[in-house]
């Protein structure tokens, strides 16, 4: 729109009320962290490039990219370090409740809302 910054449109046009007052500026995220299709086409431009629109279920979309940097494994290993433990409570969770669902006997109660 008349030659305006990627910024400058963004803080004028985003129904996003999070990121449109930083000019659409979402911050820096790894994948994994948005919904499937906003991050295949972030991860698929270069620095300073513009993506066509993204339909996601939040809406449609339009997505610069400012920077892309690969991190170093000690510098993300707290970070892995936290995923593989939650994942793994989850799947402890889930082995828990699958076990207490295979243990469960199911009565029912013939009298619940009539006569005693």
């Amino acid at each position: 729109t008349d030659g305006e910054s990627f910024e400058v449109v963004a803080s004028k046009e985003s129904d996003d009320s999070g990121s449109a007052p930083n000019g659409g500026d979402l911050g820096p995220f790894n994948r994994g962290e948005m919904v499937p299709s906003f991050e295949e086409a972030a991860f698929s431009l270069d620095p300073g490039q513009v993506s066509g629109i993204v339909e996601t279920r939040f809406g449609f979309h339009l997505i610069k990219v400012q920077e892309k940097k690969t991190l170093e494994f000690e510098q993300t290993k707290d970070q892995i370090r936290t995923a593989l433990e939650r994942a793994r409570k989850d799947r402890l969770v889930d082995q828990w409740v699958f076990q207490l669902r295979e243990d469960a006997e199911i009565v029912f109660n013939q009298n619940v809302g009539g006569e005693k």
